[in-house]
């Protein structure tokens, strides 16, 4: 990335593009992309321009994987007919450049190729985000980010979209790094690894491949719960809701399922009343869940995060069914 200039808070195309294609950094990427992706069934790769997509197209199909690309020029018609024979898994890899962003929907996505660097939260986020979507047949998606984007905008389900960056302009300042002992992303400013305990003797510079480092947050920060409490709770509007108290080394951290909320909230209440083992029909009201907690699992451990001068639950593991 030296020499690549940036400009209204994101990096000079023309130059990105450069960068992204000198020597044999295409078919590096192209190699370790197909080693690592090695049973995944459908490939996404973002890149830097249009010539850089046509070029990590041509590299995928030397290697004998059926690849095709979707660019701004490509015609209505012909990018439909591509998007669906890639959605229908005849195609396995798709590379492009700036389309595929935003409203583009294919939950099949298995694996995410950020062959393109952004300053832009938002747009790292819509990048990762075209691989979370669920399928039958599909348990996860891989990330890899030959790009240091995670590296430069943090865990994607901890960033901070609304961050002011220093100077006005983005600078692409990292705000984490990694830790060479255990893989673990830390802050930029941690002296020690919270995982391990690795002291950073210097600062870590990025490869040009993948980082070996999660897409989320949540990797290994389970926290052990002592005890789950269950209660309706009115809140000053007088809306009602299923709340959920975990207490974590005496402190409490609450959760609220919305079960008579709109219909987003409606939609998470009843994802969380899953995850806590609880059965069909999903409750219509925070009374009607209270009277079937013994449904529920019990609630060992909590993955927890930020959430301005409050702690969020991110997720929960459970055990055995509670006694009823």
């Amino acid at each position: 990335m030296s020499g690549v200039h940036r400009r209204g808070g994101e990096f000079i195309e023309s130059e990105l593009q450069d960068a992204a294609t000198r020597d044999d950094l295409v078919e590096r990427a192209v190699a370790e992309m197909i080693q690592r992706g090695e049973g995944r069934r459908a490939w996404l790769v973002f890149c830097c321009g249009v010539r850089h997509a046509e070029l990590v197209r041509d590299e995928l199909r030397k290697r004998d994987i059926s690849a095709d690309m979707v660019v701004g020029e490509t015609p209505a018609d012909e990018r439909a007919q591509i998007i669906d024979e890639f959605r229908a898994g005849r195609i396995k890899a798709l590379t492009n450049c700036q389309v595929l962003t935003t409203g583009f929907d294919a939950p099949n996505v298995d694996l995410l190729a950020l062959l393109r660097p952004t300053l832009s939260t938002g747009l790292y986020v819509q990048m990762v985000g075209r691989g979370t979507r669920l399928c039958e047949g599909k348990p996860d998606c891989m990330v890899l980010d030959f790009a240091g984007n995670i590296m430069r905008h943090g865990p994607v389900d901890a960033v901070d979209p609304h961050r002011k960056k220093a100077g006005g302009e983005g600078k692409g300042e990292m705000l984490a790094k990694l830790c060479p002992q255990c893989d673990a992303i830390v802050p930029l400013a941690a002296a020690t690894c919270e995982d391990c305990g690795y002291t950073f003797p210097v600062k870590i510079v990025h490869e040009e491949k993948p980082a070996e480092a999660a897409i989320l947050s949540t990797d290994r920060m389970w926290t052990q719960v002592e005890n789950v409490y269950f209660r309706r709770h009115i809140n000053c509007e007088g809306r009602a809701s299923f709340r959920v108290d975990y207490q974590i080394s005496g402190k409490r951290i609450s959760d609220w399922l919305s079960f008579e909320g709109s219909p987003g909230a409606r939609f998470h209440a009843e994802r969380k009343w899953r995850k806590f083992g609880g059965q069909e029909p999903i409750p219509a009201d925070a009374v009607e869940a209270l009277k079937r907690i013994t449904e529920l699992r019990r609630i060992t451990g909590v993955i927890t995060a930020a959430d301005g001068n409050f702690m969020r639950i991110v997720d929960v593991r459970t055990e055995a069914k509670v006694a009823a």
